[in-house]
């Protein structure tokens, strides 16, 4: 599991495994059932991002996306 900050050469390492094993796997593209979104999903998964590997969409959403779309807001509330 992913516990600490990793610098951006680890992180490229981490994507690069993820994306041969994905390769391996034979998971191929597609828009509606192997989009990017699920490639983001399944890497985090992999990673136990946050200490857990059970991420959904929705969770993923809520507890990472919703928090930097806030405080985007907040910013360019503030900017204007």
């Amino acid at each position: 599991a992913l516990h600490h900050p990793v610098g951006v050469e680890q992180w490229h390492e981490l994507v690069l495994m993820h994306s041969l094993a994905e390769l391996q796997e034979g998971r191929a593209y597609d828009e509606r059932e192997n989009n990017c979104f699920d490639f983001v999903l399944r890497f985090l998964q992999r990673i136990a991002y946050r200490g857990h590997a059970q991420h959904t969409k929705a969770s993923f959403t809520r507890e990472l996306l919703c928090p930097l779309v806030g405080m985007l807001e907040l910013h360019l509330h503030a900017y204007r």
